[in-house]
């Protein structure tokens, strides 16, 4: 493993939380992390949304392909990590989030990805726990064309 690809990171504090009805999953994700002053967490969500945007990337085109679909979607599964790096994403105060989410509908088919904005709460409840470390930032990535953590 390369000398930079990881970094050691320590549990903080642990959180549950029931995110309100109608708002956007990430938004609502960093304006928990917003209000207890979280800079690094990995997280955890369950329940349902009734919007869901998702995306998978397009590796020769290197950019990330998105879908919109409206409906009662349950989350099967729901991960990832968000981080403050305010040098990088402005238009989010700093923060940035990577989730993956997979999803199911009404008659049980499964639809998943990246986790994009706009996908809407309907009942989401949020597992974080926040983690203590040397800051992340993020760096575009000359093979893969993704942003990537820099350790």
């Amino acid at each position: 493993m390369e000398k930079d690809a990881c970094r050691e990171f320590r549990p903080k504090r642990h959180f549950w939380a029931n995110l309100p009805k109608g708002i956007d999953l990430i938004g609502g994700i960093i304006q928990f992390c917003k209000d207890q002053k979280v800079q690094t967490a990995s997280f955890v969500v369950s329940g349902a949304v009734s919007m869901a945007t998702t995306g998978v990337y397009d590796q020769k085109q290197q950019v990330f392909v998105t879908r919109v679909e409206k409906g009662d979607f349950e989350i099967v599964s729901g991960t990832g990590s968000l981080f403050l790096d305010s040098k990088k994403n402005a238009e989010q105060d700093g923060y940035f989030v990577d989730g993956q989410v997979l999803l199911s509908d009404t008659k049980g088919n499964l639809i998943g990805g990246k986790l994009f904005s706009e996908t809407i709460t309907f009942a989401v409840a949020l597992d974080l726990t926040e983690l203590h470390g040397n800051p992340i930032t993020l760096t575009h990535d000359q093979v893969t064309g993704r942003m990537r953590k820099k350790f």
